[in-house]
């Protein structure tokens, strides 16, 4: 039952991926940079999906060359997000942590995981005004979780003690919907930690008040 939902899980990743690369080419015939480089990006992340590895270095390639090309003043509102501090750095820590739970090299894989550690360190300094509060809550879900998956219950126990009151900061339907992610990542270390697993428990109890709402409403 699991390798059939992979299986549909891929097909649909892989008719999205279709369309992103539609929309490269429409992008490369306009010129426009800033679309170009936002979609190899997003292409990257869909690769991470299947666990293709050489595939999502390529995008990432793909997006730096076109990023460096643009000039700043020809950047577009709408891809202003983007083109913000710290967010280039935020979307490689989410492709890569993407990519650690995918692949099947688990050597590769923690490898992996201490890459988007350190691009979150980036990203989180370099965040400024301009960056939306929930790319700073989705760069610090990356770090917590993949500071439980190499093993650092330290660094993960601070982390996810940031990243709960933020989350209830920013009230997000999305963000909390990732919150099991860190639950079950922090899952083999509890039993010997009691902050943490009270701290498990609060990320819990937020994950049932969040759905109780939905329903009610």
């Amino acid at each position: 039952m699991r390798e059939r939902s992979e299986e549909l899980d891929h097909n649909h990743v892989k008719l999205a991926l279709r369309y992103v690369q539609l929309g490269q080419i429409a992008a490369q015939d306009a010129n426009d940079l800033g679309e170009e480089a936002q979609l190899h990006a997003t292409a990257a992340w869909m690769y991470a999906l299947m666990g293709l590895q050489d595939q999502v270095e390529e995008c990432f390639a793909r997006a730096e060359h076109a990023m460096g090309r643009i000039q700043p003043n020809r950047i577009e509102p709408w891809h202003q997000v983007f083109f913000s501090r710290g967010d280039w750095e935020g979307h490689r820590a989410l492709v890569y942590s993407t990519l650690a739970d995918t692949i099947e090299d688990r050597v590769e894989a923690q490898r992996l995981a201490s890459v988007a550690i350190d691009l979150t360190t980036g990203s989180l300094a370099a965040t400024d005004p301009g960056r939306p509060a929930r790319s700073r809550v989705y760069d610090r879900l990356v770090r917590t979780t993949c500071q439980f998956w190499v093993g650092d219950v330290g660094g993960g126990l601070a982390s996810a003690e940031e990243l709960l009151d933020e989350v209830k900061v920013l009230n997000s339907t999305r963000a909390v919907e990732r919150l099991p992610q860190v639950v079950a990542a922090a899952l083999p270390f509890v039993a010997r930690n009691s902050t943490l697993r009270d701290l498990m428990d609060g990320y819990r109890d937020v994950i049932v008040q969040h759905s109780a709402a939905a329903v009610g409403t």
